[in-house]
């Protein structure tokens, strides 16, 4: 099965490696929680300036990956968003090697996984894979609200962006959040200057995802127009926080996919 494993992936690393595709920008997400919402948050605002694909539903395996970069990527796509899970230690390094990110983010660490990882240490040690695989010229992407997250940034060398739900010397950050039945709302801070979003999106941790997402944005060059219009189309994951219409007066929020202790207390 190995065998078999590795002949396709060599297949998908062949394809990469075409000249139709030496200027595909390649980005790479992985978190404890949070990579399949900001895939998809990150694909419809990349959208609005590049024609993307992105691996589908949950599709965060080696063989996932492989599959998609054979059967999907077309040379006219100009952007590749491979979301990257992990259960053991060099899985996401397996991942990067025929992938090859320009670009990564990784959402959270936390205590998930921990039957095959065994410790917290394995986890940020297996995420930072990602990190790791960037060529000089990559892009890093973390949050300030992980310690984990955070203490990577600090040790990272290539250009980096940090973002957050508050200031404290982020590059991209959110103020005036307010979270209702309808949705979210607040006002972005980049370098490019202050504009307000709006999303049907529930909770502060999907603004969070948000703002990571306008972190990558930002580095690939887009316009705050750009960026709002892809933020108010973002649509809620199936069965992550996803308001089901009742006709009897009751809210139902759907969030039965999967979970860790932090995105339950969230």
């Amino acid at each position: 099965e190995t065998w078999i494993n590795n002949r396709y992936i060599n297949k998908a690393r062949r394809k990469l490696n075409k000249k139709e595709y030496k200027d595909l920008i390649k980005i790479g997400i992985t978190g404890s929680y949070g990579k399949t919402s900001t895939k998809f948050i990150l694909e419809k605002i990349l959208s609005e300036k590049y024609n993307v694909l992105a691996t589908p539903n949950s599709y965060n395996t080696t063989m996932g990956n492989v599959r998609v970069i054979r059967e999907q990527l077309k040379p006219e796509h100009q952007v590749f968003i491979s979301e990257m899970g992990a259960r053991k230690v060099k899985d996401i390094q397996q991942i990067c090697d025929f992938v090859c990110p320009n670009i990564g983010i990784i959402t959270s660490i936390g205590p998930q996984h921990l039957e095959t990882f065994k410790k917290i240490e394995n986890v940020v040690k297996t995420k930072k894979e990602l990190i790791d695989s960037l060529g000089e010229s990559g892009i890093a992407v973390l949050p300030k609200d992980n310690e984990h997250c955070f203490n990577i940034y600090k040790e990272e060398k290539r250009e980096k962006y940090l973002y957050s739900l508050s200031d404290h010397g982020s590059d991209v950050y959110a103020k005036n959040v307010k979270v209702g039945p309808e949705g979210s709302t607040f006002k972005v801070v980049t370098k490019n200057g202050e504009f307000e979003c709006k999303t049907k999106l529930l909770g502060e941790h999907n603004v969070q995802n948000i703002l990571g997402c306008i972190a990558i944005a930002v580095a690939l060059e887009l316009t705050n127009e750009q960026i709002r219009a892809g933020v108010s189309k973002i649509e809620p994951v199936e069965h992550r926080l996803q308001i089901l219409p009742t006709n009897n007066g009751t809210t139902v929020i759907d969030d039965a996919f999967n979970s860790n202790p932090v995105g339950s207390k969230m």
